[in-house]
């Protein structure tokens, strides 16, 4: 989604953190309590000290992780801003401070790795103009036009620019490809025996179906052992059908330098220049093996890639930069894709439910919000699974199968909580515009109308985005953005500017 940044100024620009991230900080978080509140309120009386300990080492250790990666991600996302200005870029990330630049200051600026990571370089340091970032698309076509004194004068893989002599050539198979497949075959059926082995053979006092709830525990914990032990055995079949895939294909060879490109199989041969290319297509037959189908005035080619495959990438990010008009059917295909990620379609944008009849509707029911929420219900529900899986790999003579119901039960209870709370949400929030105002709906209380003459500001925080009206901050966006975002911020906009 492309959105547009906040405008202070006519000449000033400040970009924040995506609030969609703030939804990985809760799961993180809620996921961590989940794992802890059962080994603590778990019986302990009956393990040995050695168990005890061993637990002790690994919940200080997974603390010590969990909550490093954490903290920095709710600095990051509390603190983190870019500034651009007329002056200058002005950025500060995470822990660190205030950091600034003059634009004849900068000295390079790149695409590191992939183009949603774009790299500039100051004498106080490195600035990274990340797409987590929302509008910060606007920052980067700035700096082209501001950065005079740069090594560069566009946007290019650093090494891969039209400035540079380089060349490189891009094949399927490789030394890695070559391991890849087996050594995480080997560790998923690692997990599927750690998963098998201590639940089986157990002694016959060890688990006891006297009562209901333990045949429910001995369902679930099966139901939980097939479902990973499934996933695991559908994640060894894909990695070795990629990797027969490539094998196949092993004779494909695509030779790129900054004037044009070659394309060498054992039926066929292809050289053109950048200016020759006329159109790339991208075809995706079977999971995540793509065809990719490549016209040129010296002839066509087409060549088999994986979806996140180092040689579709490469190619990708060089097509952008060298042949920009070949790859537009690529980008207006996905252009079109991308717009089934609104779950209600083009007549749910309206009231009406026609389109032109009553307010504009922008809800927060996309695919991507969706999967979200579902990841994140998913982990709460496995976490009290999990505890009856482990309650009985311990489980022997001396120390028979006796979970703690209650805490399973409430923990149970708190995760199907927080997914009703979390779906109830994203299907009932919305934000209606219509000729007199806005009105901010959500399952958590009435809707607020506020009247356009009624706005004084309207900025962003820590928090999303808020309209100051009626001596009051009113959050229009929280933890995460509505559908048709840069459509909503222009009425917003252009309603505040005509008062």
């Amino acid at each position: 989604m492309n959105n547009s940044p906040i405008h202070l100024t006519p000449k000033a620009i400040v970009c924040r953190p995506n609030p969609n991230l703030w939804w990985l900080v809760l799961g993180a978080i809620l996921e961590v309590i989940f794992f802890l509140i059962i080994p603590a309120f778990a019986d302990t009386s009956t393990s040995s000290p050695r168990n005890d300990l061993s637990l002790a080492i690994f919940l200080c250790l997974a603390i010590l992780l969990f909550g490093t990666g954490i903290a920095w991600l709710i600095f990051e996302l509390a603190r983190g801003e870019i500034r651009a200005d007329e002056v200058g870029l002005t950025w500060r990330r995470g822990f660190a401070g205030w950091r600034s630049a003059r634009w004849e200051e900068i000295s390079d600026f790149y695409i590191r790795n992939t183009q949603s990571s774009r790299i500039v370089e100051t004498p106080q340091g490195k600035l990274e103009l990340s797409s987590a970032f929302v509008g910060i698309q606007e920052v980067v076509d700035l700096v082209p036009q501001r950065a005079v004194n740069a090594a560069s004068t566009h946007w290019g893989r650093k090494g891969f620019r039209r400035d540079d002599e380089w060349s490189v050539s891009l094949s399927q198979w490789s030394k890695s490809q070559q391991w890849t497949a087996p050594l995480i075959s080997s560790l998923l059926v690692s997990c599927i025996l750690l998963l098998a082995v201590p639940t089986s053979s157990k002694p016959n006092n060890a688990f006891s179906v006297a009562q209901w709830y333990d045949a429910f525990a001995l369902v679930t914990i099966a139901l939980v052992c097939c479902s990973m032990g499934g996933l695991f055995v559908w994640m060894i079949v894909e990695l070795w059908r990629e990797r027969r895939q490539a094998w196949e294909h092993r004779d494909e060879t695509l030779l790129i330098n900054a004037q044009g490109l070659r394309f060498s199989s054992n039926s066929t041969h292809v050289e053109a220049r950048w200016e020759e290319l006329s159109s790339i297509e991208r075809k995706r037959p079977k999971g995540r093996i793509w065809r990719i189908l490549v016209r040129t005035t010296e002839g066509d080619f087409e060549f088999w890639g994986f979806q996140n495959s180092g040689m579709w990438l490469q190619f990708r990010q060089l097509a952008h930069e060298y042949a920009p008009r070949a790859i537009e059917t690529l980008q207006k295909r996905e252009s079109e894709e991308s717009l089934g990620e609104d779950l209600d379609g083009p007549l749910g944008a309206w009231s009406g439910q026609k389109i032109g009849e009553g307010a504009q509707v922008f809800s927060y029911r996309s695919r991507g919000n969706r999967l979200t929420m579902a990841c994140i219900s998913l982990a709460l529900i496995f976490a009290p699974q999990m505890y009856l899986i482990l309650k009985y790999s311990s489980a022997n003579d001396e120390n028979p199968f006796a979970p703690n119901w209650p805490l399973y039960w409430a923990t149970n209870l708190c995760a199907a909580a927080i997914t009703f709370v979390m779906f109830w949400w994203f299907k009932r929030a919305a934000l209606w515009v219509d000729e007199t105002g806005l009105q901010v709906r959500s399952p958590f209380h009435r809707p607020r109308h506020i009247r356009w003459n009624e706005i004084e500001a309207m900025g962003r925080d820590v928090w999303g985005e808020w309209l100051h009206a009626s001596n009051r901050k009113i959050y229009i966006t929280r933890f995460t953005l509505p559908l048709r975002h840069a459509e909503l911020r222009q009425l917003l906009e252009k309603h505040v500017q005509e008062l």
